[in-house]
């Protein structure tokens, strides 16, 4: 990989130097955004390069935050009529309407020159030597579900799918999820899905996972283990948050965690950044700061409020100055922010 070129800060008019590294954020729900319509959408559906106040992200807004990755999720889901007379999404594992995700993703590239579908290694790491940064799509499915068995990865692949989540909140034919009730981890078939993801070069994403998938997909592959964004647990105990247990996995392996700004992982009440740093700050005491990241979940909770100052991507810099309070280095957010998720994803991708 040749020398990056970014701009790694900026001075203001009062001389103030403020942060804007490169940003790969591992993980937001783009193609919900749009296919759930007007359902969920608290801000209008708008084409992505005009800066919508009120949305998470888009072209403007990448471009302000320095972005150059993002990974693009897939959720298969359907507009969904609850007993109690809410209407929401559903999780609907369905082939077709991973491939409607995928026909999205590629449509969204074709549409803004901005965008640049990573397809591999090398384009990755392309995207971090470019003067003008192109802001890369890394397209994932978050959950395993819609796939009938192992072979339907192949199809996905040559679709554009880059990155494979193993299960969402529910248990599957492949893995245990972070809510089930007995951990069996990876079952016969999950072995042979991360195999050919391997043979692939699929990014294997093991957000939504329990404890003893994410250890057995360590000791199947040997690498990196990329939990693409949760918090954890012993600041804020929610089920998607991470136990010490799994940290210490994600450590031993070289791995990331990608910090998500939703405000019902990060604590109780109105959470700020202050919250969230507060995650940083465990992990960097306990495992270090190698194996932080961002995983906003923009998009990820439409009508779920988000941490007060990270509305939108654009308003990262927050979370940079934050750290710098903290003790975090210029170094570290560097890694952070871009260094550390490059060098997990790189050595999935082929």
């Amino acid at each position: 990989m040749g020398k990056p070129i970014y701009l790694a800060w900026r001075i203001n008019y009062s001389g103030c130097i403020h942060l804007n590294p490169p940003l790969v954020d591992l993980h937001e729900d783009i193609a919900a955004y749009v296919l759930s319509g007007s359902l969920l959408n608290p801000f209008p559906l708008k084409p992505f390069d005009i800066d919508e106040p009120l949305r998470h992200a888009d072209i403007p807004k990448y471009l302000a935050s320095n972005t150059r990755l993002v990974v693009a999720s897939i959720f298969p889901m359907i507009p969904w009529y609850s007993r109690g007379g809410r209407i929401s999404y559903k999780h609907y594992p369905s082939l077709e309407l991973v491939y409607a995700g995928l026909d999205l993703y590629r449509n969204i590239v074709l549409a803004h020159r901005e965008f640049k579908l990573v397809l591999g290694r090398d384009q990755l790491q392309g995207l971090f030597n470019e003067k003008n940064g192109s802001i890369g799509l890394l397209v994932g499915l978050e959950g395993a579900d819609s796939l009938r068995s192992p072979e339907d990865l192949d199809l996905l692949y040559a679709g554009g799918l880059r990155v494979l989540g193993l299960t969402w909140n529910y248990n599957n034919k492949y893995a245990s999820s972070c809510r089930t009730q007995i951990d069996n981890g990876l079952t016969r078939e999950g072995l042979e899905l991360i195999g050919r993801a391997v043979e692939l070069g699929v990014a294997v994403d093991l957000a939504h996972a329990s404890g003893k998938t994410v250890r057995d997909t360590y000791e199947a592959t040997g690498k990196p283990v990329i939990v693409s964004h949760a918090n954890t647990r012993s600041v804020h105990n929610h089920p998607r948050n991470l136990d010490d247990k799994t940290l210490e996995v994600v450590a031993e392996s070289k791995g990331v965690v990608g910090l998500v700004f939703i405000a019902s992982f990060v604590s109780t009440g109105v959470p700020d950044v202050s919250s969230l740093v507060r995650h940083a700050v465990y992990i960097r005491d306990n495992y270090g700061v190698d194996i932080l990241a961002i995983g906003s979940d923009y998009f990820g909770s439409l009508d779920a409020p988000l941490v007060k100052g990270l509305e939108s991507i654009d308003k990262i810099g927050s979370l940079w100055s934050k750290l710098l309070e903290e003790g975090f280095t210029r170094e570290d957010i560097e890694k952070i922010a871009w260094r550390n998720p490059l060098r997990a994803l790189t050595a999935w991708l082929k």
